[in-house]
């Protein structure tokens, strides 16, 4: 009980009543009815006087970040840690800095809430088919997915042959056909009435060399419907030379990838596991029974520590399991390097909009101003500021290290290789042109 009245036989003559406050130390209060001028049952709950908050801290980064100053002072941060210790300063409480662990996943420590141990669980656990009551207000929205190492980019000389789509280069070619077929009707009924040859007819060098950008040979008298032709040709020799070169130049700055991986199909394929902590896989695996088919595209590991060591370290060996919030800290240090490594999955994906909500025991008594605290930081936007500035605070501890894990160039010279394909093709198009020459001496 937070609040009670208690009045003795004499209350009639006195007007006196008794009530206690437990926060700060138990104390009995005294008030006189006729001269109490707040509220006969104040609301004890916005001043805690100092009491120390039954708080179980844990659970990884950057939602928990523990760091000790020169005086070996625990000093909480993250979205998590700041949340609390808003909560704590705000109502005039403490928080323990006994029960701190970020090695642990909040899954682990779960139990403690349940058994009544402790009050809140100070972690992020995601909501699940327990009763609301067991939980706080959701203070943040998180996706669980999958970081994938960036598939390697297509090489230099199937640019060439991509900058094309098919139905581009059909579309061309009819056109190429129609000016062709085109100029030689109007040149045939403009006096020549010459039939020309098939050759000349739907394949005219002049339109050829104009849609290629080159000059060519145009007759000063000619008609006005020539004339006109002409100037579609060179309308589309300017579209082709412009829109081949803009799109030559857009993928050479930025090479595609190809084969991207999709599902979990795309991952065996390319030989590729998602790492991950068993606490989280065998979490999974309760909420999804279909998720033990894919068992074989997990490697698994025992170790939380080792879990998000390998992670942290951008080892392209594996994907890897992580949030949303974690993969905003991992990706703004990608900023960092000459070329990102990693790239976020939305459809390799175990939660999609799952809230993440403070674990509280059934009948915590903190329950409302806590619910009243994560909705004043939403409506502040301080939630995202802090998770913006976990990345900081992790830099700032050493927990993160401006380094550049990568050693390659986004740009390049190019090189002999890189027209492989144009070299085949050259060499193609000089074998039919000697075939051809050495079929006109022979007759």
């Amino acid at each position: 009980m937070i609040n009670v009245l208690a009045v003795f036989q004499d209350f009639g003559t006195s007007s006196v009543y008794y009530s206690y406050n437990n926060f700060g130390g138990f104390r009995i209060e005294e008030f006189v009815w006729h001269e109490i001028k707040s509220d006969i049952f104040p609301n004890r709950m916005q001043n805690l006087h100092g009491v120390t908050l039954p708080i179980l801290l844990g659970g990884p980064q950057p939602g928990l970040i523990i760091s000790k100053n020169a005086k070996v002072d625990t000093k909480i941060g993250g979205y998590v840690g700041n949340i609390l210790s808003a909560f704590a300063k705000r109502h005039n409480a403490r928080l323990s800095n006994l029960n701190v662990n970020t090695s642990v996943a909040p899954r682990d420590i779960y139990p403690q809430v349940e058994d009544g141990t402790v009050d809140i669980l100070g972690a992020f656990p995601l909501r699940t088919a327990v009763p609301a009551n067991f939980y706080s207000y959701p203070f943040t929205i998180s996706d669980w997915c999958v970081m994938i190492p960036i598939e390697p980019k297509i090489p230099i000389y199937k640019v060439f042959a991509i900058v094309f789509h098919w139905e581009a280069f059909v579309l061309t070619i009819a056109v190429f056909i129609v000016l062709s077929v085109s100029r030689a009707v109007v040149e045939f009924f403009s006096g020549s009435h010459e039939v020309p040859s098939v050759r000349v007819f739907f394949f005219n060098i002049d339109c050829f060399r104009g849609i290629l950008g080159q000059s060519i040979s145009e007759d000063p008298k000619a008609s006005c419907s020539t004339k006109i032709i002409y100037s579609l040709i060179f309308l589309l020799g300017i579209m082709m030379v412009t829109s081949y070169d803009a799109f030559l130049q857009s993928l050479m700055t930025e090479t595609p990838t190809e084969n991207m991986i999709r599902n979990f199909d795309d991952l065996e394929t390319h030989n590729l596991k998602i790492y991950i902590y068993k606490t989280y896989f065998k979490y999974w695996s309760k909420l999804h029974p279909n998720f033990q088919q894919y068992s074989n595209s997990f490697e698994i590991e025992d170790s939380l520590e080792t879990f998000d060591r390998l992670r942290d370290s951008f080892n392209p060996k594996y994907a890897y399991a992580v949030t949303k919030d974690k993969w905003k800290v991992l990706n703004s240090q990608q900023n960092f390097f000459d070329q990102r490594r990693f790239r976020w999955s939305d459809e390799l994906c175990m939660f999609k909009n799952a809230p993440a909500s403070f674990a509280l025991n059934e009948n915590t008594i903190y329950r409302n101003i806590l619910n009243s605290h994560i909705l004043d930081i939403q409506s502040a936007g301080l939630m995202d500021f802090w998770t913006e500035k976990a990345f900081y605070e992790l830099i700032e501890i050493g927990k993160i290290k401006k380094l550049n894990f990568t050693n390659e160039l986004n740009l390049r010279p190019l090189k002999v290789e890189d027209f492989k394909w144009i070299w085949i093709a050259m060499g193609l198009a000089y074998t039919v042109a000697t075939l051809c020459f050495i079929g006109g001496l022979e007759r």
